[in-house]
């Protein structure tokens, strides 16, 4: 039996990589897949792409692109800015031979996230979440012609990776997000504010902080929902960014989110700090969070004695709310969202962690 290709997005990422200085390329051979019946074969590679720092597919299979030349000490690298690229394979032999710019802007500097919902092309960059709306659908952003919405702001980080991260959609419509440590102070569509504050200040260099407030300061002030929320944090919300609902805190820099057609948000924390001794084994720390109960964890990483040892929940239910009833007794009648029944399951009722 032949083995199956599978002309990975990871595989295209991971190539993506310059060496050093030079135009050498991450050896294919590197990337193996256990099952010998899967293949892992090289979709893109550099030039075509440079340093992607994350990747959507739409939905003729398309792939875009977020571009991070210009991340963190390579602030200047490019001046005219980064770039959300559209990637294609056009004659269906499993490499992409055809690319195009999106949107290249000097405000681009290292996007953490970019999402395509529809003709919605969300686009995190600190301190914003964007929105592109490609009108005419010809996949390059026209300011004459096309929208541009922030949809919110205040995330701080605006010169680092541990903030806001990529868009995901659930089963319930919401658009679900996270970002790391570097403090948030944001006021959603509906005119609530979350201050989330964190020990974690970048200032690069000793300079002022980046949007005028410091994460240390707003640390333990109380939100709008009633709660005190630091460091990394997961949340839903509606499209147009009413109703943001924060569905756990106190991670380090947890980076996208997967969410199940049961309701269940899966992420992980992608950093483990440098101070976790040689002896233990550095592990990511990976949750799930069900839409009727706490978070649970799936793995934990060495503590370390910062805040960001620990995640959970410091509030209610995350779906304690309309969505979320209506979610749960779905979910308790055995219904799947995405396609008719689904097998029954129970969900926990969990009282609120305050």
């Amino acid at each position: 039996m032949n083995p199956v290709r599978i002309p990975l997005g990871v595989a295209a990422v991971a190539l993506g990589l310059v060496v050093q200085a030079q135009d050498r390329l991450v050896p294919a051979a590197r990337l193996t897949a256990s099952d010998p019946a899967w293949e892992v074969t090289v979709w893109a590679t550099s030039p075509m792409l440079k340093n992607p720092t994350n990747l959507d597919f739409d939905s003729e299979g398309r792939m875009w692109v977020a571009e991070g030349v210009n991340y963190r000490g390579h602030y200047n690298r490019q001046p005219e800015g980064d770039r959300i690229l559209v990637l294609e394979d056009t004659d269906g032999d499993g490499k992409a031979d055809k690319e195009g710019v999106f949107i290249q802007d000097p405000e681009l500097r290292a996007p953490m996230g970019v999402a395509v919902i529809g003709n919605q092309i969300v686009v995190s960059m600190a301190p914003h979440i964007l929105i592109y709306t490609d009108v005419n659908g010809d996949r390059r952003f026209d300011p004459a012609v096309d929208k541009r919405e922030v949809v919110l702001t205040g995330f701080n980080g605006r010169r680092h990776d541990h903030t806001v991260h990529s868009v995901s959609v659930g089963p319930d419509g919401q658009w679900y997000w996270n970002s790391g440590n570097t403090g948030a102070l944001f006021t959603d569509k509906s005119g609530r504010t979350f201050r989330v504050g964190s020990a974690y200040d970048p200032t690069y260099g000793g300079g002022k902080a980046d949007l005028g407030w410091e994460p240390t300061k707003i640390a333990g002030q109380e939100s709008d929902d009633g709660h005190v929320w630091i460091g990394g944090f997961a949340a839903r919300m509606n499209p147009d960014g009413s109703q943001v609902r924060i569905l756990g805190h106190n991670f380090r820099n947890s980076y996208e989110q997967a969410v199940t057609s049961f309701g269940d948000v899966f992420q992980n924390d992608n950093d483990d700090p440098p101070r976790v001794p040689d002896d233990l084994p550095a592990r990511v720390r990976q949750r799930r969070f069900l839409l009727g109960g706490r978070p649970a964890e799936l793995g934990s990483r060495p503590a370390s004695g910062s805040e960001h040892s620990h995640g959970g929940m410091a509030s209610g239910r995350p779906g304690d709310d309309a969505v979320g009833r209506r979610l749960r007794r779905r979910f308790a009648d055995g219904h799947c969202l995405h396609r008719g029944k689904c097998a029954r399951r129970e969900v926990p009722r969990i009282a609120p962690q305050l």
